[in-house]
């Protein structure tokens, strides 16, 4: 009979033996840490690519509506309807009419951020009449007559500013501009289904947009509102008898970022145009003060801007 064959043993005489339960517990916790902090990292580096393709996005956009905004500072506008007292004599001076004006006529008529103003200039026609509407206001009439009844009552509550801002560039006075044409190739959309488009974000957010924020604060959670101190602009909604000659603080286009959520308050969208001395746009900009607030009809929370990304954020400094 042959000889049983005994196991091999290594040169050094020690017997192989498997890994132990616990080394097995070990290695794999450690792999699994692994992937997780690689997953984090991966994360961490789309998040920072999309916020980078949605901040050339909004710069872009902002490059446009700033130029157009500088053009109406040597615009020439008649008197015709200036305010005045009892008596007749006008309440402001010229240049504090022209300041006023521009502003809350003219500019947030050819570049509105609310389909309120359209709607007040659609439906006034004694302050607007169509003779005096300019290219760029008859196209958002039109375009306002133009919706069904269902789509009047929806756009006001969801994301009319940023449907606003894509009409006043592809479809308004801005639609042939020069610098609009790479914005041709940007991710749109209509992410409420009411028929109206918008620019969206590297989240597939829309992007949106204030022409006045005088309530601001940057940088988010600061306390520091943008328009004071050294930034410290005009009151887009002069009083009455001051002379206010400049136009006043920049437009502010913003993604509500990763939660889809702005935390920023639109002064419940009511329209700025015809309004009083003391208009509810004096606290478009503010940050929301509790998750239960609404802003353009979405759920907001007092947090909700911290990782906003805005055509300002730059320029923020605590």
């Amino acid at each position: 009979m042959a000889p049983a064959l005994l196991p091999e043993r290594p040169m050094n005489g020690l017997v192989k033996r498997g890994y132990s339960l616990v080394e097995l517990l070990v290695t794999m916790m450690v792999a699994l840490v692994l992937t997780a902090l690689v997953a984090a990292a991966i994360a961490a580096a789309r998040t920072s690519q999309k916020a980078a393709a949605t901040r050339a996005t909004i710069s872009r956009l902002s490059q446009i509506l700033e130029s157009q905004v500088d053009r109406y500072a040597s615009m020439p506008v008649s008197m015709a309807g200036l305010p005045t007292t009892g008596s007749g004599t006008p309440i402001m001076t010229r240049n504090a009419y022209r300041s006023w004006y521009l502003r809350r006529q003219l500019i947030t008529g050819d570049m509105p951020d609310r389909w309120s103003d359209v709607q007040y200039m659609a439906e006034n026609p004694g302050q607007f009449p169509s003779a005096s509407l300019t290219a760029a206001q008859r196209a958002y009439v039109h375009t306002w007559n133009g919706l069904s009844a269902a789509q009047k009552a929806a756009v006001p509550l969801q994301h009319g500013s940023a449907e606003c801002l894509f009409m006043v560039i592809m479809q308004g006075g801005l639609a042939d501009c020069l610098e609009c044409i790479p914005l041709k190739t940007t991710d749109i959309g209509d992410k409420d289904g009411d028929g109206m488009m918008e620019f969206w974000d590297a989240w597939q957010n829309p992007i949106e947009y204030l022409l006045w924020a005088p309530a601001l604060e940057l940088p988010a959670g600061s306390s520091i509102r943008f328009f004071s101190g050294n930034r410290g602009l005009d009151d887009p909604f002069p009083t009455v008898g001051s002379v206010r000659p400049t136009l006043g603080m920049r437009p502010l286009i913003y993604s509500p970022g990763p939660d889809a959520l702005s935390g920023l308050s639109r002064g419940a969208d009511t329209a700025t145009l015809g309004l009083g001395s003391s208009p509810v746009g004096r606290d478009c900009g503010n940050p929301l003060a509790s998750p239960t607030a609404t802003a353009g009809g979405l759920a907001g929370s007092s947090e909700g801007r911290l990782d906003n990304v805005t055509n300002l954020d730059a320029e923020a400094r605590p």
